[in-house]
């Protein structure tokens, strides 16, 4: 059997040993800890001095950030990304064409704004000098409306004064209008009890008038009786042509002084085959028994006056002297009694009356009425009357001018 107490004594003996162990262990654990402490304590400090430079050299950074901050206007702390400005930038591009967009750096982009802005400073001097010259332009412009104001201004007040004048001048003439409208009133009243009694002669003389013209209807049945019996001279030639001359325009026919052709006479020239009408010729010079005339018409250059083609004046007889009778105020520049003489000179008798030996009644300037200076007709002359009753053949002005050439 074992002994208690050694047992014991062994117990404690291992007890011992194991504080021992654990004492060592203590001390090993102990010591490498306090190394440790020491090389951390060494990194601490020398982790300390890094960490302040660096803090000491953000500061200077965020110091530097902060003055690009001042001159650029964007935060530069950090707050604002590369995103941002670039962004800003590509606006600044959209609005000046030197800026490159995407490319743009912000050197650049100073760049493409100093030329844009020099460009533009010198526009806006161009701007400034045409603003300048404009205004120089509104200036004169305004200078001459002035003038232009004053001068209408002054347009208008004489306008306005010879109004005035003139609607003075027109109350004048309204006024003495008013006195001769009530001088016309009382004419008219005058001429109104004139006109019943014209009025009252007419009627008188329309009865006078239609018992005279039952007895010219009478006389004019008698003379009718009598003119049946009077041979009308027919319409045929008077003579014919001798010679022709074209390049000349004169030519001879075979009546002279002996026949009663007288100068400035004027004869129609016919064909003798069909009795057409050539043209016309006047007398310039006259002998005994042929004249000269002037050819003054050929109607037909491929038909012209030849030898032998027939000339006839209506008023021109060399067997009998016509008988004429003139009616009218006047022959233009011509009296009656030279009228009378020219038609003599050609061998026409002038009669004072019209008969049943009457050719021609020759017309002149008409009568007007004294009263109311209204043109008379021929048909109220008792001469045309009589005319026309016994088939006389009326001459107007425009045809006995060209019978007698002139």
């Amino acid at each position: 059997m074992l002994n208690p107490r050694r047992g014991a004594a062994q117990v404690s003996l291992m007890w011992v040993i194991a504080l021992c162990v654990i004492s060592l262990v203590t001390v090993f654990f102990a010591y490498t800890s306090q190394q440790t402490s020491a090389e951390l304590q060494a990194s601490l400090d020398t982790a300390r001095g890094d960490l302040a430079q660096e803090q000491r050299q953000r500061g200077d950074v965020n110091e530097e950030f902060r003055a690009l901050s001042r001159v650029t206007g964007w935060d530069a702390s950090g707050n604002t990304d590369i995103a941002s400005v670039q962004g800003q930038i590509g606006e600044l591009a959209g609005v000046f064409p030197s800026v490159e967009g995407d490319t743009a750096s912000l050197e650049g982009t100073m760049a493409g704004l100093i030329g844009d802005y020099n460009g533009l400073k010198s526009a806006n001097q161009s701007l400034d000098r045409e603003v300048g010259q404009l205004r120089q332009d509104l200036s004169a412009r305004q200078t001459a409306s002035t003038q232009s104001l004053g001068e209408k201004d002054g347009t208008i007040t004489q306008l306005r004064r010879d109004l005035e004048d003139t609607r003075n001048s027109f109350n004048t003439q309204i006024v003495d209008l008013e006195r001769q409208r009530d001088a016309l009133r009382d004419q008219y009243r005058d001429l109104d009890a004139r006109l019943a009694e014209a009025r009252a002669n007419a009627d008188s003389e329309q009865r006078n008038l239609v018992a005279e013209a039952h007895v010219l209807k009478q006389r004019n049945d008698i003379l009718s009786e009598r003119l049946d019996s009077v041979a009308r001279r027919a319409e045929q030639a008077d003579g014919s042509v001798l010679t022709v001359s074209d390049r000349l325009g004169k030519a001879w026919i075979d009546k002279g002084r002996l026949d009663r052709v007288r100068q400035g006479m004027q004869f129609e020239i016919r064909n003798a085959s069909t009795g057409s009408v050539k043209g016309r010729a006047q007398v310039t010079r006259v002998e005994e028994h042929r004249s000269e005339v002037r050819i003054l018409s050929v109607n037909d250059r491929f038909d012209p006056i030849i030898p032998n083609d027939l000339v006839l004046n209506a008023i021109y007889d060399p067997t009998r002297e016509p008988v004429a009778v003139l009616l009218g105020d006047g022959y233009g520049s011509y009296s009656a009694g030279d009228m009378a003489s020219l038609l003599g000179e050609i061998g026409i008798q002038v009669h004072a009356e019209v008969s049943n030996e009457t050719d021609y009644l020759i017309l002149g300037t008409p009568f007007f009425d004294p009263d109311t200076g209204d043109l008379l007709p021929w048909s109220s002359q008792p001469s045309y009357k009589a005319s026309e009753a016994l088939s006389v053949q009326v001459v107007p002005r425009r045809d006995w001018m060209a019978w007698l050439g002139i």
